[in-house]
């Protein structure tokens, strides 16, 4: 079997490879770990499809099933759970290793494109698949993301209903997310994966500076022996969880009784939480939107000034830069987020709530950086990157915040 392993890891490699660019710290795996584990789901997900039952009357029996009678069935159940859940975290992370080690410009850029129609799929395969258990949990909060969905200008109306099949989440949403999850996403994942995969290989392999490059190693034993270890460091940690923790499961959908707490899954507890506080056509539509605008347009700045494959761009102060911008944004969210809990939502209705809330977010991240520009040269490549250490740190604590809420810790 480890043989057959190697013989395709390398037709995903060419026969050599620079020995720079197979240091731990240049990708840590993310990349290649994220392939299997979109590989597993598959596999996991294919099972699955012999018990599962798209329809609303016995779908979530069909798990139940699952889980209390059949080990093995709950069990591949929990790997397909908890891969999905590691691949959400993977993808994320792996976006963030390519953006910091200035692995997006030049011929590069068009990779950065396909990456991030790999990480929106990733999460329209969770999205879909969450409600499929048809269980109290997932109906409605499928239903609070389709209502939000409503406030996109013009076009929201028709777009929620297109996803839901209808007005409301029914059997029809439930028919439909199963051909998507299981039909749709699995065709276009193959195909933009496969892209993105074969561009890395016409880029010859990882980004790495051009004074590191010249030194190549055979692929086998010098890079598929690391990633054989990875992976297997990957199963045996999927395994634990799979075995010890397994993949939730609430009540069943009552459409007649809306739960006092509607939880996202982890992966948009962040969004949740913001929603608690904007209005949704701004937290829910205009921010999401504009922050994909900026990670379309930042392959395209300061081309001048980028060292590809250096990570921070090699500036130490710039580093420092990113950890103080990083350090701002935690403490200012908190600071508004228990604001909006203690003041705002008993003083202000909720267009007034958002007005104030983002202005003051917004005025005080241009004063700090404005504050920065005076350490800066004014580069348009350090400016984009804060920018956008600034505006993750706060959403990766609104995720935080959200999780402990639905944990009632706070």
């Amino acid at each position: 079997m480890l043989n057959s392993i190697k013989r395709f890891l390398l037709h995903l490699h060419p026969p050599r490879v620079e020995i720079n660019a197979i240091k731990l710290n240049r990708t840590f795996g993310l990349g290649g770990m994220s392939v299997f584990l979109v590989s597993l789901l598959a596999l996991t997900g294919i099972l699955l499809r012999f018990v599962y039952v798209p329809d609303a009357e016995k779908a979530y029996r069909s798990i139940e099933l699952l889980n209390h009678f059949n080990s093995a069935g709950r069990l591949i159940r929990n790997i397909h759970y908890w891969s999905a859940t590691i691949l959400c975290l993977f993808s994320v992370l792996h976006l963030l290793r390519v953006l910091f080690s200035q692995a997006i410009y030049f011929e590069r850029k068009k990779n950065w494109y396909y990456g991030l129609v790999l990480m929106f799929l990733v999460f329209a395969f969770c999205f879909t698949g969450y409600l499929l258990p048809w269980d109290q949990v997932s109906y409605w909060a499928v239903t609070v993301v389709a209502n939000v969905l409503r406030y996109f200008p013009v076009i929201g109306d028709a777009l929620a209903s297109f996803l839901l099949d209808g007005r409301f989440v029914s059997e029809h949403s439930l028919l439909r997310f199963y051909h998507l999850h299981t039909g749709v996403l699995p065709v276009l994942l193959f195909m933009v994966l496969s892209i993105h995969i074969w561009l890395v290989r016409k880029a010859k392999g990882v980004a790495i500076p051009q004074e590191q490059k010249g030194q190549l190693v055979n692929t086998s034993p010098h890079l598929v022996y690391k990633e054989l270890v990875a992976l297997l460091i990957l199963i045996i940690a999927i395994t634990t969880l799979s075995i010890f923790f397994n993949a939730p499961l609430s009540t069943p959908a009552n459409l007649d009784r809306v739960p006092e707490i509607i939880t996202a899954p982890w992966y948009f507890a962040g969004m949740q939480e913001l929603l608690l506080h904007i209005h949704p056509l701004v937290g829910g539509i205009l921010l999401p939107i504009a922050f994909l605008i900026f990670l379309i347009v930042v392959p395209k700045m300061g081309l001048d000034e980028v060292k590809v494959g250096v990570w921070f761009n090699g500036s130490r102060q710039l580093k420092k830069l990113y950890a103080l911008a990083l350090i701002f944004s935690v403490l200012l969210t908190v600071l508004l987020v228990v604001l909006s809990d203690a003041i705002i939502k008993d003083s202000f209705n909720v267009i007034w709530g958002t007005v104030f809330m983002v202005s003051v977010y917004f005025v005080t991240v241009s004063g700090f950086l404005i504050f920065l520009l005076r350490n800066l040269n004014r580069s348009m490549l350090s400016i984009s990157m804060i920018v956008f250490v600034l505006f993750t740190g706060s959403y990766i604590t609104l995720t935080i915040i959200g999780l402990l809420r639905d944990a009632q810790i706070i």
